[in-house]
Parts: structure tokens; sequence; C-alpha cells
């Protein structure tokens, strides 16, 4: 799944998957608004008698057992009449169909008033991020639900999709526990775990290991901008900091992501020597590809990516997710002729509580770029998912 998150001020945006709003918060806890689309879990094929989730909750709506409100902003007041969803100006909720004529053979169109449920295909929920830079730690909480509905134009051209209405997640809670009671191989809850990752995730354990890579460098920079301009000590890129401390005996290297195989010193410089390598190129005079022996001289701004290995938990009961931050690993790229990437792997692992110290150092000279920045913008403005593990 690919999403991109857009800021929103008043109306949410239908036209991206995903879509965010920055809120204020103080300067030690880091705080957005998210909405996402999540696809309706299909009802049991097996069992005529079963409901979509869709139908449980609008019938719910209008029996008058759960409020409905015009947006969840602000804070869910405008509460809305059953009459008001189906109202007038709401036609693309309308059931409409053409019967013909038997003495004129023409169609007429006939409309009703009702909903298929099975048009609604997708629901938006709403979050609160909240991200503690200094601990590493975001918590995620569901706030609200919105049932979609695709929309179509006059000339049948697919327009988009809006919310029908939102719903309180407290308010809801008790139904759509109901609702994944009795369908645990197809719940909803499990529709959203699977949607914070890339790769297949089992939808029944809500514990998942995964990383996400970051990229240090800015685009318009070059690997100076790594660099410390304050330090006493003269210009030390992060790497080379972590580098040092592990040389030092400061700082525990892992060779693997569970941190159960000890990395050895000189395994770390085995890693850093690049040895002689092949590329193919193309010969000026035959027009011929040729395999060509380089040699690299070391560069320290070869290594301003790192892959940040996270712990996730969701709590079914609150709707409330948990992601820690357990592991940090340098990436060692290397580049084919043409400039793509050709290898790109962890050097090594390091837990995250070991390397905080250092990173936190490094960060005082490098205010504007940062791990913790990094990871916060990746959440919401990456078009890759973070990678399962295991």
């Amino acid at each position: 799944m690919l999403r991109k998150i857009t800021f929103v001020i008043i109306a949410l945006c239908t036209c991206f998957n995903v879509s965010a709003q920055v809120e204020h918060a103080s300067a030690n806890v880091w705080k957005r608004t998210v909405s996402r689309i999540i696809d309706a879990p299909q009802k049991n094929s097996s069992d005529e008698k079963d409901t979509t989730l869709a139908e449980m909750i609008i019938n719910s709506v209008r029996a008058g057992q759960i409020p409905a409100f015009r947006s969840y902003e602000p804070i869910f007041t405008r509460q809305l009449t059953m009459d008001e969803i189906l109202g007038t100006n709401n036609t693309d909720l309308w059931d409409t169909s053409y019967v013909v004529d038997p003495a004129t053979g023409k169609e007429t169109a006939v409309t009703r008033k009702e909903l298929d449920f099975n048009t609604i295909k997708k629901f938006r929920i709403l979050e609160e991020w909240t991200f503690n830079p200094n601990s590493g730690k975001t918590e995620i909480q569901i706030t609200g639900i919105a049932p979609m509905l695709d929309v179509y134009g006059d000339d049948g051209v697919y327009r988009g999709s809006r919310a029908m209405f939102w719903l309180r997640f407290n308010d809801v809670r008790t139904l759509l526990a109901r609702y994944d009671q009795k369908h645990p191989n197809n719940s909803f809850t499990g529709q959203i775990w699977r949607n914070y990752f890339s790769g297949d995730v089992n939808a029944n354990v809500l514990h998942q290991s995964a990383s996400r890579l970051i990229d240090m460098a800015e685009k318009e920079d070059t690997a100076e901008h790594l660099l410390w301009n304050l330090n006493p000590m003269g210009a030390v890129s992060l790497f080379d900091t972590i580098f040092h401390a592990i040389t030092h005996g400061n700082l525990a290297a892992w060779g693997n992501a569970d941190f159960t195989k000890p990395l050895k010193r000189d395994h770390l410089f085995e890693l850093l020597d690049w040895g002689p390598d092949t590329i193919l190129v193309n010969d000026p005079v035959t027009g011929k590809e040729e395999t060509k022996i380089v040699h690299y001289d070391f560069n320290l701004g070869w290594y301003h990516k790192y892959r940040i290995q996270e712990d996730w938990t969701f709590d079914p009961v609150n709707w409330k997710a948990e992601i820690n931050i357990t592991g940090i690993g340098p990436v060692k790229e290397k580049y084919n002729s043409n400039g793509s990437v050709r290898f790109n792997g962890v050097m090594f692992w390091l837990r995250h509580n070991d390397v905080k110290p250092i990173i936190d150092f490094y960060e005082q000279y490098n205010p504007n770029n940062t791990i913790a920045g990094h990871i916060w913008n990746d959440y919401f403005f990456s078009e890759v998912n973070p990678q399962v593990l295991k």
C-alpha cells in the first residue's frame, strides 16, 4: 500500500488516501491528527444472514443508538439526523434503477432514498498521533470513524469518495467489538492493522516488528551538512561518532536485529572495507558492455541512511497502537554505473537506548537534521510503509 499524507485545515480532503493536520504541541511531545482510508471488511459469503459493518453502523444510527456527526471538526459537535444523511443533497446515496415502458420502449428512472450497503467499500478512520522524541515512543489513538461513499458524475465517471457522516470511537466501540467477534478472520481491527505495514502480517497477532529507512542527507545539500559546524574536535559525522564509540568499547554493535550476535571489532573494519568491485560500463568505441574493476576510497558521506527498527502493538479494546523504537542500523549502499542502487543493507544494529546519548550529543550541533525529525516526517510523508521484519 502506497499512501501520501496531506495537511488539511478545515475540510477533510477525500482525494488522497490519508490526510494529516498539524496540532500545537509542547516542545517535548509532537502531535498530529491523521486520517486514513481502510478497506471495508467483507461479510461472510457462506452466511446469508450475515451483515456488513456498514449495515450494522447505519442501522444503529437509524435507530438512534449511535449519534452521527457532519464532521469531526470541531470535535464532533454538529449532529445529523437520518433524514439529513439521506437528504435531497445526498443524491449519491440514492438507489436508482431504470424501468422500460412496455408500450413506448422508453426508460424511466426510479429513485429510492435507500442505501445499498454493499456500495460502502471503504471507511476513513481518524487518529491522534503523539510522539515523544526523547523516548522514541509513539502512540496512535483512533478517535473517529466514517463510512465512505464513492461519488460519480452524471457522466458516470468516478469523482472520488466522501464521508457519509462521522462517529466518535467511544460511541461505536461496542458495535465494532461485536462485529470483530463475529468475524475473527476478517475483522475491522485486522484491516486497520494490515494497513500500517508493507508486507503480510498476521491480523490475529497484534504485535509486529518492523523497520523504516530514513535518509539524513538533504537533497539540496552535500555530505558536508552531516558534519558538526561547532564541534571543537573538528568536523565529525554521526556515523563517524558511532564508529568511534564502538571501536573504543563505549557502544555495543550487533550482527542481527535480535541483538543476540555481538559484532566483533575485526568484523566491523571488514564491513568498512569496500574492496575491489566490478561494474558494467559501455565501451565508447565498440558500444559493447564490459566488466570493469573499480576501487573505492572510504567516504563518510556514504553513510547517511539508517534503518529504524520498531516494535508495534495494538490494543483492540481501546483501539490504540503503540510504537517503540528498539534499534538503529547504519545502511551501506553500492551503486551501478548509472547511479542506481545495486546493494542496500544494514551494516550492524545498535540498541536504541544504547546509542541515544550519542545521537543526542550529535543533534546538539544539528538541531534541524535529527533522527527523531526524520522518523516523524516519515510517518506521514513517506510513500512506503514500514517493512515487516518477522
